[in-house]
């Protein structure tokens, strides 16, 4: 039988050891691309059921997850950071005076806790706390919080009226510019629900508004998310005049999906965080909830909800920007509760009724 002579043997061995190894580094340079996420499975309308019935029944299930993962955070984390427990507590507060239940004591317990925290958030978080509060509380400890975290926002604010982002608030996926009048229009609403604002507040809030007016999001570019809109129509609802209310509104509303809902980034896909915020502006603008675009974006996170009753949002910040991120979906999740509590019809009894 014929056979090769052993050097020529090792050769060939060694040639085809490289090609193996060769193979395997372009494979690894190279990845096959990841089989894409299932699409989530959809829940479907009932013909037989209103659709108002429908959204209030989403919204009830919203309840116990923001309520498990916050208070969570809380008991775990002992801080405030990351908006869980500014964000929870303002849901829960819209969502009680729309007459979902929502329970007292559990609501006020925590309120008071979050209220006396002088650390872990940024000038933007404690403004959160100011919109959550219970408005009715006119307690002394309470009304010793409130002067604190109002000190304390208007001892962050820039010399040219504005509040620089907070923690990790500027690598978010938009330019920071835009981050930066979130920020600044948060500090405005929080500091506008003081009754009245001292002459130092009302003067903060005045340099601020201005600041927002003369100062475009983007230099010459709109703005890209869904959240300044949002907050911008608050502030001119608040401070400005109606014609650039509607205005905000018909753009928000030119901005709906087809399938219903908005992005958190208008040019990214419908998810709750998005299409709460763009819910709760269209509210606040006089749209009523017979209107198709209100309708449409009640179906959508009708048929989005997971059965934990919460919704998968992708990350905010640019790192995790294309996938689902656990702040995020908490974030969306409690936006899309005061998103579907202030467009629902209200049962208005009790400002928070008790379990």
């Amino acid at each position: 039988m014929f056979s090769l002579p052993k050097f020529l043997c090792h050769l060939l061995l060694t040639a085809w050891l490289f090609a193996v190894a060769g193979a395997i580094a372009l494979a690894d340079e190279n990845p096959p691309p990841a089989a894409a996420a299932p699409e989530p499975k959809l829940r479907a309308i009932r013909p037989d059921v209103s659709l108002a019935a429908q959204a209030r029944e989403t919204a009830e299930r919203a309840i116990p997850y923001i309520e498990k993962e916050g208070t969570t955070w809380i008991n775990d984390r002992k801080c405030l950071s990351c908006h869980f427990a500014g964000y929870m507590l303002w849901s829960f507060h819209e969502a009680g005076g729309r007459g979902f239940n929502i329970d007292r004591e559990k609501l006020a317990e925590r309120t008071t806790w979050a209220l006396g925290q002088r650390k872990d958030h940024g000038a933007e978080g404690a403004a959160q706390l100011l919109l959550a509060r219970d408005r009715a509380d006119a307690g002394e400890e309470t009304a010793q919080s409130i002067e604190a975290l109002r000190d304390f926002i208007l001892s962050k604010q820039e010399a040219d009226g504005s509040w620089k982002p907070g923690g990790q608030l500027p690598s978010q996926k938009r330019p920071l510019s835009e981050t930066t009048q979130v920020s600044t229009m948060l500090c405005v609403l929080g500091l506008a629900t003081l009754d009245p604002p001292n002459d130092k507040a009302a003067e903060s809030i005045k340099n601020a508004v201005a600041w927002i007016k003369k100062t475009p999001p983007n230099g010459d570019q709109p703005a890209v998310s869904g959240e300044w809109y949002t907050l911008r129509l608050l502030v001119e609802k608040k401070f400005g005049d109606t014609a650039e209310v509607e205005s905000l509104r018909d753009k928000i509303l030119a901005a709906q999906h087809s399938d219903g809902g908005w992005g958190w980034l208008w040019a990214d896909k419908s998810d709750a965080f998005g299409t709460g915020l763009a819910l709760y502006a269209l509210s606040e603008a006089g749209v009523e909830s017979s209107q198709p675009a209100v309708q449409q974006s009640w179906k959508f996170l009708i048929e989005t909800q997971t059965d934990a009753g919460s919704w998968v949002v992708n990350g905010t910040k640019t790192a995790a920007k294309d996938k689902p991120h656990p702040m995020s979906s908490f974030w969306g999740s409690t936006w899309a509760l005061m998103g579907l509590s202030h467009s629902l019809p209200s049962t208005a009894a009790p400002a928070v009724a008790a379990k």
